[in-house]
């Protein structure tokens, strides 16, 4: 059983973390939810979110809205913690997101190269949040990777596994082949997160 004491104060911590993201994205993350731990599951959530002090209306939330990327993170964490979700689950729930968001479909189709993708992930990650700054770091395409470096974005260990999900999700969009693993990490005590897309 999760420890409540615990689950209140990550809450706390996690919702004084500034930044916003997309209505779209607590919409997936309802939709996951249930498809994978039913109505009984989703709404386990929600009551926990209303018992810690952050209640979210997955229902009434608008797709281009502005909400606080903190009660995404702090979902994420409740799925972990209440729903036993494993580490591969929340791996899948950020790639299975990535194929729900109607943005995503749009603007993927704009991409037709692993080097337009690449060079266009700042801006792209400027459409969905307002906090973190992402770069290409390196591209080597004879090699066939690339590394992206986010900067300034620190909410929780297990958001670091959605967000390299959802990177592959959007990676397969053009690189059915690609795969991703996360090589530094901020909460392992490294200055940023580095994600290596290989194909």
């Amino acid at each position: 059983m999760a420890d409540v004491s615990y689950l209140q104060k990550e809450a706390d911590r996690l919702m004084k973390i500034p930044g916003t993201q997309k209505g779209e994205t607590i919409q997936s993350l309802a939709k996951y939810i249930e498809k994978h731990s039913g109505e009984d599951g989703l709404s386990k959530i929600k009551q926990a979110l209303i018992d810690l002090g952050y209640p979210i209306d997955f229902e009434a939330a608008h797709k281009m809205h502005e909400y606080p990327d903190a009660r995404n993170a702090l979902v994420v964490l409740l799925c972990k913690e209440l729903l036993n979700y494993t580490d591969e689950d929340i791996f899948n729930m950020g790639y299975e997101m990535s194929k729900m968001s109607l943005i995503d479909q749009f603007f993927m189709k704009t991409f037709v190269s692993i080097d337009r993708m690449a060079k266009n992930a700042p801006a792209y990650w400027k459409k969905h949040l307002s906090v973190g700054e992402i770069e290409t770091y390196e591209f080597n395409k004879k090699e066939k990777y690339f590394i992206l470096r986010l900067s300034n974005y620190a909410f929780h260990p297990v958001v670091c596994l959605s967000i390299a999900g959802y990177f592959l999700g959007l990676m397969h969009y053009v690189q059915p082949s690609a795969t991703i693993k996360e090589t530094k990490c901020i909460h392992r005590g490294d200055p940023y997160h580095e994600f290596k897309v290989s194909w």
